[in-house]
C-alpha cells in the first residue's frame, strides 16, 4: 500500500538519476528505432531519459539494455526531436541555440559536450 503523498519516480538511462516523469522524455522502440514518446501513450516497453543525457545514453549502450533489444536501435528520430526541443527552449528563453538545456547535475549542454556551469556568486 502506498502513502497518499507517493509520487512516480523514473530513472534516466543516461545519467542514472531519479526524477519525476515530467522531467524526463519517454522513449519506445518502434521498428528498430528509438522514438520519442512525449505524451507517454505509445505501447511497448519504454525507457526514460533527460533530453540532455542522450549522448551519454548512446555511449553507455543504454537503449539496447533498457528497451531489451538484441541490436542497438537507431536514435536519429530521437536526436532530431531533442534538437528541435532544445532549439525551442533556447528560443523561448531568448538564448542562442542549444544554450539553455540543463542536465540534472546543474551543467549545461553546449554543442557536443557537457560543460560544468559554475554557479554565480552573489557576494562581491
Amino acid at each position: 500500500m502506498t502513502s497518499s503523498g507517493a509520487r512516480s519516480v523514473r530513472t534516466c538511462i543516461g545519467c542514472r538519476e531519479r526524477s519525476a516523469p515530467a522531467d524526463l522524455l519517454r522513449v519506445v522502440l518502434c521498428g528498430g528505432e528509438a522514438i520519442p514518446d512525449p505524451r507517454g501513450a505509445l505501447p511497448g516497453r519504454g525507457a526514460w531519459l533527460h533530453p540532455a543525457c542522450l549522448e551519454i545514453a548512446e555511449r553507455r549502450k543504454a537503449f539496447t539494455r533498457a528497451l531489451r533489444t538484441s541490436q542497438a536501435p537507431s536514435t536519429s528520430a530521437l536526436r532530431d526531436y531533442v534538437a528541435r526541443m532544445s532549439k525551442s527552449v533556447a528560443m523561448d528563453a531568448g538564448q542562442p541555440e542549444l544554450g539553455g538545456l540543463a542536465t540534472p547535475q546543474g551543467s549545461t549542454v553546449r554543442d557536443r559536450g557537457i560543460q560544468d556551469a559554475a554557479p554565480m556568486s552573489t557576494q562581491p
